[in-house]
């Protein structure tokens, strides 16, 4: 039998089936995905209502007399307005108050429960048109934590020190959240390791979902811009989850020290999951082949995505047996997930 990849423990007959299918994720795999996904959507459904019940009761309370409540109302107009954070950096202030001034006096001569009714409909539509992506930023927090549990779960299991980066600066693993992790590191046999998620490593233009270097935590300072923690904001006016986030670069992040890049997609549509393989692998293997040519040494690649499909899985296979593609990881398979994981530690 050929086979499929040394790491991915899955075997494949010469027309490219045979046991490929335990890398595909089963109806049932499917269907939790989804609910995982539906549930995201559902919570994020609930803080756009309550922002709007939030908006509708100052708005009452300001058309009744109460107008110190206007300098919360400017940002509620501006998102009303469809002016994100991305855009009002560049625009001028009495840009931003004439455009206000020109929505407040729209309604002019209006009754007061009319004024209330469209100015909240209004603000839902405009949240509703950057919903789906705020949805993708939490689904794609849903995968990268299983991810990180199952990391700590294996480095648990081989009774290692586990360090974790959650708050800007580094301790003991203590149960913590996972959604808060910024990076974790080990060292085993004298070998120190260090992984950190949505890093940009300085030789290449974007963040990269996981990075694993050959350092220890103590070689490794991480701060927010106000230099003392990550701060977690949801961006009234993009509607975006952003970490605001600074790395203090040294020798020890240089990609010379760079082990392993990897990509985390949570897509459970079958269609879109493997548009997204294709979109995504293409910079990873970009990225791959820059950090190489710059430390002219081979750097470890790993795809890790919520769901396969055969299809998917086919074309993966090809540049696992060219070597471009060093694991593939399907999140819904947990024994695929914790050989991933051992592999990875033991890098």
């Amino acid at each position: 039998m050929e086979q499929f990849h040394n790491k991915s423990g899955l075997k494949m007959g010469p027309s490219g089936e045979g046991d490929i299918h335990n890398l595909v994720s089963t109806t049932d795999e499917i269907n939790y995905g989804y609910e995982n996904i539906v549930n995201a959507r559902l919570e994020n459904m609930s803080l756009y209502i309550d922002e709007s019940k939030h908006l509708r009761e100052i708005l009452t309370r300001y058309l009744n007399g109460e107008k110190f409540l206007e300098e919360e109302l400017k940002s509620y107009f501006l998102v009303i307005c469809g002016i994100t954070s991305t855009t009002i950096q560049y625009l001028s202030k009495p840009f931003t108050e004439e455009i206000i001034n020109n929505l407040v006096d729209s309604f002019d001569g209006r009754e007061n429960s009319d004024i209330i009714e469209e100015l909240v409909s209004r603000f839902l539509l405009v949240r509703g048109l950057s919903f789906n992506g705020s949805v993708k930023v939490i689904t794609g927090k849903i995968a990268e934590e299983k991810l990180k549990e199952n990391i700590i779960s294996v480095l648990l299991n081989a009774s290692c020190e586990i360090y974790i980066n959650s708050n800007g600066k580094w301790g003991e693993y203590k149960d913590s959240c996972c959604s808060y992790i910024k990076g974790i590191s080990w060292n085993i046999d004298g070998n120190a390791r260090t992984i950190l998620f949505n890093f940009k490593i300085p030789s290449v233009k974007r963040n990269i979902d996981f990075v694993l270097f050959e350092s220890s935590h103590k070689n490794i300072c991480l701060k927010s811009p106000s230099g003392s923690k990550f701060v977690a904001v949801r961006d009234m006016f993009s509607d975006d989850y952003r970490e605001r986030i600074d790395i203090c670069t040294t020798s020890h992040l240089d990609a010379k020290n760079c082990l392993l890049i990897g990509e985390i997609k949570n897509v459970i549509a079958p269609h879109k999951a493997f548009l997204f393989w294709r979109e995504s692998y293409s910079p990873l293997l970009k990225d791959k082949k820059s950090i190489e040519g710059e430390i002219g040494k081979e750097v470890h690649s790993a795809f890790v995505s919520s769901v396969m499909h055969k299809d998917m899985i086919l074309a993966i296979y090809e540049e696992l047996e060219s070597g471009s593609l060093s694991y593939a990881v399907n999140l819904s398979k947990d024994d695929n997930v914790e050989k991933f994981c051992n592999w990875l530690i033991s890098i």
